[in-house]
Order: C-alpha cells, then structure tokens, then sequence
C-alpha cells in the first residue's frame, strides 16, 4: 500500500478514499463472511467498516499495514454482531503478517465459495 496514497486519504482526498474502498471492499467483505457466514450482514460490516475508516482515517499512524488496521476494524464489528446474538469469533492474529498476494488469492477462494455458495 502506498504511503502516499494513505497521506492523501488523511488530508480528505475522495479519490484517494474511493481508491482504497476499491482496493479493500472484497478482502474486508471475505473477512466478514468467514466470521458471520451471512451474505447480509457481511455486506452490512463492510459497510460500516468503511465509514469508520472514512471517519477516523486522521488517527491511522502508519505503525501497521492498513490491511491490518481495516482487519482489526472488521473483527471488532463482527464481533459486536456475534456478541448480540451470545456467539464468538476467534481472532487470528496471524492476520497481520498474510501479504497482499496471500489476501488475494484468499479473497479469491472465499469469492468463489460464495458464487457455489450462491448458484445452489
């Protein structure tokens, strides 16, 4: 990820904000869906990681990855969601080392377990 195209996002840049929503929203929509296993409430937790990100894009210090930061985003969301409902999540904190390339090919597997998912 470019540190440039973050600097930008933190001064309020829609393009730079539009491009990271662009480059994110299937790996943060898979995450969602490994933990809740519901269509719409993965759409639901990707949306609202969003506006958290959109809102609170200032306070990100660069210390980690951003795919990093937006997972932790999505964790504590789905987490929220299956605490309502008396369930849990196991976080992996191996996350945080996965490369883009593995997050890719991931998101891949999950997209196309969703679409057999889907078509039956």
């Amino acid at each position: 990820m470019s540190k440039e195209l973050i600097q930008r996002a933190k001064k309020g840049n829609i393009d730079a904000l539009n491009e990271l929503i662009e480059k994110y929203k299937s790996v943060a929509f898979s995450i969602a869906f490994k933990y809740l296993k519901n269509k719409e409430d993965a759409e639901d937790i990707t949306q609202n990681a969003f506006i958290i990100v959109l809102r609170s894009i200032k306070k990100f210090r660069n210390e980690s990855k951003f795919s990093t930061w937006l997972y932790k985003i999505i964790y504590h969301e789905c987490l929220k969601v299956l605490k309502s409902r008396n369930l849990m999540i196991e976080y992996i904190p191996e996350f945080t080392q996965i490369e883009a390339a593995e997050v890719k090919d991931e998101t891949k597997k999950v997209d196309h377990k969703i679409d057999e998912l889907l078509s039956h």
